[in-house]
């Protein structure tokens, strides 16, 4: 049988290991929910189009969505980080 979905991106996890919701210059986002996606992400999904859809304000989890400290930009430092876990699992 194949495949006929399939879920593919990043995991975010924030700072302060909480998820964050917001406006940021007309952009909402929902992000960072740290390892609990699936039922996080469906109920502020839901409260997320609620706000979009003008019914209630955009939810307010409280915390600040801040950077990680030192780091603007591209992350330089990832395939450093792959090639290390790859030779990890070669040597087994």
């Amino acid at each position: 049988m194949p495949v006929e979905f399939a879920w593919a991106g990043k995991v975010a996890f924030t700072m302060d290991h909480l998820p964050h919701v917001g406006q940021v210059d007309g952009i909402h986002y929902a992000l960072g929910y740290c390892g609990h996606g699936v039922a996080l992400s469906s109920w502020l999904g839901e409260r997320m189009g609620d706000a979009l859809a003008g019914r209630t304000p955009v939810p307010d989890l409280g915390g600040r969505l801040e950077a990680f400290p030192l780091y603007r930009g591209t992350p330089w430092f990832l395939p450093l980080v792959g090639a290390y876990y790859r030779a990890r699992d070669w040597w087994g």
